[in-house]
């Protein structure tokens, strides 16, 4: 059981623009609670793309591969693999808390 939470960036805007403040901080708790790094989405990405680039990431670091190395291979993957070549498909995803 992996337990990585990956956020995406619009969500996480609307939390913090929230007037709630609880939330920002239960949203912010939540990131940092987990003993493995976090891959945040930094623009909303069209669904496809992401599981294609996760189930990359996932398969190369189930392998062995360090997370930031998994990361990097999935997106050379989605470059030349796929129909997914744009950097809007791919570039918003980054490993926070390394």
């Amino acid at each position: 059981d992996i337990d990585m939470p990956i956020v995406n960036g619009i969500d996480l805007a609307k939390i913090i623009k929230s007037d709630f403040t609880a939330d920002v901080i239960v949203m912010t708790g939540q990131i940092h609670s987990y003993q493995y790094d976090d891959i945040i989405s930094l623009w909303a990405v069209d669904d496809q793309a992401t599981q294609l680039l996760m189930r990359e990431f996932y398969s190369n670091w189930l392998t062995g591969m360090d997370m930031d190395q998994s990361l990097a291979e999935a997106k050379r993957y989605m470059i030349n693999e796929t129909s997914y070549q744009h950097p809007r498909y791919w570039a918003a995803f980054i490993l926070s808390g390394i």
